[in-house]
């Protein structure tokens, strides 16, 4: 939902015929996006996604066909109008135990069963799953491969960030030299995806009080940085690849006066 200074600008865009293209939230959950750049302020392995992204299927089914009687399948589905609706559903293949799977949508799951009304057939239908996309997800975690301390961590967040303030929140029992093992980040507003990450250290943009104090009790420290500046800093990572893909007839220009609204004053 834009708010009414969003809608300024994009009118204004459109009235001087300026295209927007805001990839936000693909940046996020993005390999190699902001989130991945974001925790690249520590030396981390390991790295995984929170909440991998998914894809769906290209076949929505599975359908295993059997002969019922100990029969070969393969000489029932020989029939050329068998055949016809196996072709037409999708694509299927032999076992070696000699029933056929085939891979379907679910509105070919009648004509499929069909088939059967006059042939000694039984049917398994599976539904397959969304399956997740590898390297892919909305923030990260990792294990570091060698432990800091909570201190080290707060000077390389603001070294990676360009950041002179940064708030921190310790754990229960801990202190500044206390070591960690682990962490997770989520750029902007990471409560909902980092919210039962058991690690040492969380990275965020944001957090409301309440949720920074589940985090504290729960063992885990927390780094907040305000919304913005935990993904500004990517631009410049961006930037290099808009050229290459823009085969260098795009100047590409990163804003020097966009900043995060709050200010430590």
């Amino acid at each position: 939902m834009f708010c009414v200074f969003q809608e300024r600008i994009v009118a204004c865009c459109l009235e001087k015929g300026i295209a927007i293209y805001s990839p936000h939230t693909s940046y996020d959950t993005l390999e190699g996006g902001v989130n991945d750049w974001l925790i690249q302020a520590f030396d981390g392995t390991n790295v995984i996604p929170l909440q991998p992204s998914l894809q769906a299927p290209r076949y929505s089914h599975q359908v295993v066909i059997r002969h019922n009687q100990g029969g070969k399948v393969e000489e029932i589905l020989e029939n050329s109008y068998v055949l016809e609706i196996l072709n037409k559903t999708g694509i299927s293949y032999v076992n070696a135990d000699e029933s056929r799977t085939v891979l379907c949508q679910e509105k070919d799951l009648p004509s499929i069963l069909s088939i059967s009304s006059h042939q000694p057939l039984q049917f398994t239908i599976t539904k397959l799953e969304q399956t997740p996309i590898p390297g892919h997800g909305t923030g990260r975690k990792c294990d570091l491969k060698s432990p800091i301390t909570i201190r080290e961590a707060v000077n390389k967040v603001k070294c990676h960030l360009k950041l002179p303030y940064i708030r921190l929140a310790l754990a229960h029992n801990t202190n500044e030299d206390s070591p960690i093992n682990s962490l997770a980040v989520c750029a902007g507003s990471g409560s909902s995806v980092l919210r039962g990450t058991k690690v040492d250290l969380w990275l965020t943009g944001e957090m409301s009080h309440h949720e920074v104090l589940d985090a504290t009790h729960s063992g885990t420290s927390v780094i907040l940085t305000d919304h913005s500046n935990s993904e500004r800093g990517f631009l410049l990572q961006l930037k290099p690849r808009l050229v290459e893909l823009l085969k260098g007839k795009v100047q590409v220009i990163v804003s020097e006066k966009d900043r995060d609204p709050l200010q430590v004053i």
